[in-house]
């Protein structure tokens, strides 16, 4: 029988995204269900923790903690959590610095010297509050159908043009 723990098969001993377990062992461990330990391994592997320091941690083995950090859906609870901290993080330095940016355009609108540079920031404060203006979209519509029978003999016409071009008469 096969040992659990195999060898790194990369120059990182803890390489999760190196280290799948190999088909050609004869066999795959999947665990079956969740328990509350999983989500702490995801959250620290998430954190950068190794798999060595998340086993000691928790109390499992090493291969316990390789094997559930193998599965596919802790990869993507992996990921996922990896990637709603990294969003969670730039919305807090983002909304940290709006207020100070919004300051920064309504004292250009105010004092800056050019005028043109008054009125740009002036805008962006009326966007910002207001939305921007709706802008107007016009269309030129060269067919016009009186009657469907125009319509479907212009259809007709098409399709016809269609499996020529394409070969298909």
């Amino acid at each position: 029988m096969p040992e659990l723990v195999h060898p790194p098969r990369c120059d990182f001993p803890d390489a999760l995204h190196a280290d799948p377990t190999p088909p050609d062992y004869g066999y795959a461990v999947e665990v079956q269900c969740e328990k509350p330990w999983h989500r702490i391994a995801i959250m620290l592997a998430g954190q950068g923790y190794t798999v060595t320091e998340i086993s000691e941690k928790l109390e499992r083995s090493i291969a316990h903690v390789s094997i559930l950090l193998r599965q596919d859906w802790a990869r993507k609870r992996l990921t996922d959590e990896m990637m709603k901290a990294g969003r969670d993080e730039l919305e807090t330095i983002l909304k940290g610095a709006g207020s100070e940016a919004l300051r920064r355009v309504i004292t250009l609108s105010q004092n800056a010297e050019s005028e043109q540079v008054q009125l740009a920031a002036s805008r962006e404060v009326l966007d910002r509050l207001l939305g921007k203006p709706v802008q107007k979209l016009e269309t030129k519509q060269d067919v016009v159908f009186t009657n469907i029978s125009q319509a479907d003999e212009e259809i007709a016409k098409l399709e016809q043009e269609e499996k020529r071009l394409l070969g298909r008469n």
